[in-house]
């Protein structure tokens, strides 16, 4: 049972805290303090504290630039000479039959005085991590003596227990220190979230170039603060302990206004007795705007838990706090983006600005081009082409999908030295109301080319009419389709469809392509609608060789506008006569008897065509001749004749007599 709940306090010490676990501002559980001891051990705040082993607490300062607040707290051994009282309650697990106690050993409160332990009934006052076994011997070793803060001859939480080396009953240098230790703790500090931030500025080991680095510094300090079982020296190294996977800490700024920050042990490590001065944690702020008087920093939120992690150590209380005068009124940073193609985009940061200083240019302007690809302090202001199709030819360095959307950050620092991360150690970028940094998100892509087709070119009426935009293409996914037919029918979507005219005339198609960057272009085509003309042919059904045949013509088209563009006969005898739109008869004479096929073509302005047939049958006359061919030789003879007479007769005129 003390196991699973020691692994509760570790698990909301975690950095995966989950917010549930967030009540009134802590994440230990509530728990009812004891009675408070008469000293105390302050937690300060450092105005500016300089380091992870920076222990001096200095409390104001003057800030220009981005800053950090330390919590130090302020512990220490008895006084030398202290009075240490027995107590025969407070035991040590004997689980090997030596009769002393030794470093390391569980120290137990056994209330019922049975001389075994009783999981969940006796408290353990010092320890490993892990509890006793159940039912487990209990012994008294007479040196393990308390000091009796409150007067009352019994032990009671928090008071120390120590183990008093010479039998002296006074504390001496080498009595060793048995509870209570620390196995974990958390303290807030308290800003004013409309002048400071708690974040860092670029750290140049961070893993992403010009990434931010801890906005939390755990302290390192080496000196005393023994462990339990363990050295003498070395346990308020929490940073240690984290780098080595034996503690873990927390941050969280759920509450503006308000870090939290916190620290467990984890296994095996065991607990510590903080016994001098030591950095819990430093936080660094940066500046938002400058404040007309000094700022006051304070800590609260102070929970320190033992091993047994069943009462807080109340014994650690609110120090100091740490007042800072805002110096620096911090740069604004502001980016214009102008797209000039597809890929190549242009920024500008002329327009960032400083109210109390200057931005060097270059020096003072850091670019992040979203694609892991940075100019930092080199060009300056203004940056006339980037080509994301250069930088993410090969992939882009970042990993980032081309095209797609980038996010590009400036941050720009004054001649105070003022500034805010734009991006955090995984080159994400951040965002928060700190104005020293600033980002744009911009669209690298070409957008959809649009390719639309249909089918039948010139549809009737009624006809089914197909539409395909699958052949549309993009450098990133296509989102939807969405067709307009041009007719007041209903939108519909899809990357083909299929849809019917009701009437002639011409109507706009119009494809609509959305690509998941909400890039939409579109493509139109005209979609004539268009009837058969109407034709009317009437004509003899039988015709004689070299007769002269006529057809008469009667042809209109529907379409509004419209006309009809030829007339197409084909006489079925390998004749044809191409006529105007508007003839109204056809004429045609028949050499060879036959039956015939007579075909016509009306073919209006849109192309549609309408085509009639008739049969013509023709014969050669009833005697046998060809009454026409008679006609055209009798008629050259008759004329040689006549003019054969009249030569005649003026040769037969009578010649005068002589007289």
């Amino acid at each position: 049972m003390r196991t699973r709940k020691v692994l509760t306090i570790i698990l909301f010490l975690s950095v995966t805290l989950s917010l549930a676990s967030f009540r009134g501002g802590q994440y230990f559980p509530s728990i009812h303090p004891a009675a408070a001891p008469a000293v105390n051990f302050p937690i300060d705040l450092d105005a500016s504290s300089t380091g992870q082993t920076d222990t001096t607490v200095t409390a104001s300062a003057s800030q220009g630039s981005t800053f950090r607040v330390g919590a130090v707290i302020s512990g220490s051994n008895p006084a030398i000479g202290t009075p240490l009282l027995f107590s025969p309650y407070i035991k040590f697990v004997n689980s090997s039959d030596i009769d002393t106690w030794a470093n390391g050993k569980a120290v137990i409160n056994d209330t019922n005085n049975n001389g075994i332990y009783d999981d969940g009934i006796q408290a353990r006052i010092a320890g490993t991590i892990n509890p006793p076994a159940p039912n487990v011997k209990l012994m008294v070793d007479p040196k393990v003596k308390f000091i009796d803060a409150n007067g009352d001859g019994a032990w009671q939480f928090p008071e120390i227990v120590v183990y008093d080396t010479g039998g002296t009953g006074l504390f001496a240098a080498n009595d060793k220190l048995i509870a209570p230790s620390v196995y974990g703790w958390q303290f807030a500090i308290n800003y004013d979230p409309t002048v400071l931030i708690p974040h860092a500025n670029p750290d140049p080991s961070s893993a992403y170039p010009d990434g931010a680095g801890n906005t939390v510094l755990l302290g390192s300090g080496t000196s005393l603060c023994p462990v339990y079982g363990g050295t003498n020296f070395g346990g308020c190294n929490w940073n240690a302990a984290a780098a080595a996977n034996q503690g873990s800490s927390f941050v969280s700024t759920l509450v503006p206004g308000k870090i939290l920050v916190g620290f467990t042990f984890l296994p095996p490590h065991n607990a510590t007795f903080i016994n001098t001065k030591a950095l819990l944690a430093n936080v660094a702020f940066e500046i938002i705007r400058k404040p007309a008087s000094p700022i006051t920093l304070t800590v609260s939120d102070i929970i320190f838990i033992d091993v047994d992690s069943q009462q807080t150590i109340s014994t650690v209380v609110a120090g100091a706090s740490a007042s800072e005068t805002i110096t620096n009124d911090p740069p604004h940073a502001n980016i214009i983006a102008t797209k000039i193609s597809a890929y190549v985009y242009s920024f500008s940061g002329t327009g960032s600005t400083d109210s109390d200083g200057t931005i060097a240019d270059p020096a003072g302007y850091y670019w992040d081009f979203g694609d892991g690809t940075q100019d930092l302090a080199t060009t300056g202001a203004t940056i006339l082409t980037h080509d994301y199709n250069s930088t993410c030819a090969t992939g882009c360095p970042n990993g980032a999908a081309f095209g797609g959307l980038f996010t590009v950050t400036l941050r720009v620092v004054d001649d105070g030295g003022a500034t805010g991360s734009a991006r955090d150690s995984n080159g994400s970028p951040i965002v928060n109301a700190q104005p020293s940094h600033t980002s744009l998100e911009i669209v690298v892509s070409k957008g959809p080319t649009v390719i639309l087709s249909s089918s039948p070119s010139t549809p009737s009426p009624g006809d089914a009419v197909n539409f395909d935009g699958s052949s549309t293409t993009d450098d990133v996914a296509i989102a939807s389709y969405s067709w307009d037919f041009g007719d007041n029918s209903p939108l519909v979507t899809g990357a083909t469809a299929t849809h019917a005219y009701s009437n002639p005339g011409t109507f706009t198609a119009n494809l609509t392509v959305t690509d998941s960057l909400g890039q939409a272009k579109s493509m139109t085509k005209l979609i004539i609608v268009d009837a058969q003309p109407a034709l009317t042919v009437t004509g003899p059904s039988t015709a004689l060789t070299s007769q002269i045949v006529t057809l008469s013509l009667a042809s209109s088209t529907s379409f509004p506008g419209g006309s009809i563009s030829t007339i197409k006969i084909d006489w079925g005898d390998g004749k044809t006569d191409n006529l105007s739109g508007g003839s109204t008869s056809a004429t045609h004479t028949y050499t060879t008897a036959g039956t015939y096929t007579v075909t016509v073509t009306s073919t209006n302005n849109n192309g549609k065509s309408t085509v009639k047939t008739l049969s013509m049958t023709v014969s050669a006359p009833a005697s046998g001749l060809d009454l026409t061919l008679i006609a055209e030789i009798a008629i050259p003879i008759a004329a040689v004749v006549a003019a054969a007479l009249v030569l005649m007769r003026r040769r037969k005129k009578p010649t005068a007599q002589p007289k």
